[in-house]
C-alpha cells in the first residue's frame, strides 16, 4: 500500500470530530459518539496511569470521568502518513477542566 497523499486533511478532520465527541458534558453522550472508533478487541488507552484494552473498557472509563465542561485549545495538529496508507497524527495544545490549564501532548 501507498502512503496516503490527503493525510493532513484527514488528520485535521480526524481531531476536528474526535474531540467533537469528546467534548460533550454528559459521559453516556460522549462514550456513545466514541464507540465507532475504538475496536472491540484491539484498542488500547493508557489514562493518568491505569491501562484499559477494549472498546467496551474505554468507553466506560470515558463515561465515567468527573468533568462536564471543558476547554480545549488545539496548538497544533502534526499528520504523518503511513507505508499502509493510514495516518499518524499528533495533538499539541491546552486542556482546562475544573479550573485549571494543563498542556497537553495527544497521539
Amino acid at each position: 500500500m501507498a502512503f496516503n497523499p490527503n493525510f493532513e486533511t484527514i488528520g485535521q478532520a480526524f481531531v476536528n470530530h474526535y474531540y467533537g465527541k469528546f467534548d460533550v458534558a454528559d459521559g453516556a453522550t460522549r462514550s456513545a459518539g466514541m464507540a465507532v472508533l475504538y475496536d472491540a478487541q484491539d484498542s488500547y488507552l493508557t489514562f493518568e496511569g491505569a491501562q484499559m484494552k477494549g472498546k467496551d473498557a474505554i468507553l466506560l472509563k470515558f463515561s465515567e470521568l468527573p468533568f462536564k465542561n471543558i476547554l480545549r485549545e488545539v496548538t497544533k495538529v502534526d499528520s504523518q502518513p503511513l507505508a499502509d496508507g493510514s495516518v499518524l497524527v499528533t495533538v499539541l495544545g491546552r486542556i482546562r477542566v475544573r479550573h485549571s490549564s494543563i498542556l497537553c501532548l495527544c497521539c
